[in-house]
């Protein structure tokens, strides 16, 4: 018989059986730079359903952020907006209307909650559009993080997308073409130059 030192434990065995029933207890005993670690079974498939639930909860998160609750078809594609209207909207009166773009590889949701636009729109009266950009590769919807396309027939499209934004807001509420106001988050702060 002779003194075998099991994770901490001391046993005393003169076979490989003893060892045997322990792994079988305890989990295997794994070498990592020279110290042994016992890694039960139980842990491995704990940290793949951690990755798992991880990765799930990572792409859900894409359709939250990317929250929008209108569409407009503009230059044959189809594009999303958020809109806000605060409570107080009164028809009969010629209402602001506050246009305000994300930062690339954002979304309209994400620039409601950085700008606070509503808060600020619910005090004074005013409504706010969240536009979203394209894709990428230049599509209009889906789940993937939007840009806002600065040149060429990216930025014309987005122009156009804007304008005709503006139209179709103002044959759906008492815009005021006075006090129509863009502004933006770093590639969104861009497009609201483009659009001024």
């Amino acid at each position: 018989m002779r003194k075998v030192n099991w994770i901490g434990r001391e046993v005393m065995s003169d076979d490989a059986i003893v060892i045997q029933d322990l792994e079988k207890r305890y989990g295997r005993l794994v070498a990592v730079n020279g110290l042994n670690m016992r890694v039960p079974r139980g842990a491995v498939y704990g940290f793949l359903v951690a990755v798992l639930i991880a990765g799930v909860s990572f792409y859900a998160s894409f359709y939250v952020l990317n929250r929008t609750n209108r569409t407009i078809v503009s230059s044959g594609q189809k594009r999303d907006y958020l809109l806000y209207v605060p409570r107080s909207y009164d028809r009969t009166k010629p209402t602001p209307l506050v246009i305000s773009m994300h930062a690339a590889a954002s979304w309209p949701a994400a620039q409601m909650e950085i700008s606070q636009w509503n808060k600020v729109a619910d005090d004074h009266g005013f409504i706010v559009v969240y536009p979203s950009g394209t894709t990428l590769r230049g599509g209009g919807t889906g789940v993937r993080p939007k840009v806002w396309r600065m040149k060429g027939r990216g930025l014309e499209l987005n122009v156009t997308f804007i304008s005709d934004l503006i139209d179709k807001l103002e044959a759906e509420y008492n815009i005021d073409p006075t006090r129509i106001y863009a502004d933006g988050l770093s590639n969104g702060g861009g497009m609201a130059f483009a659009v001024s």
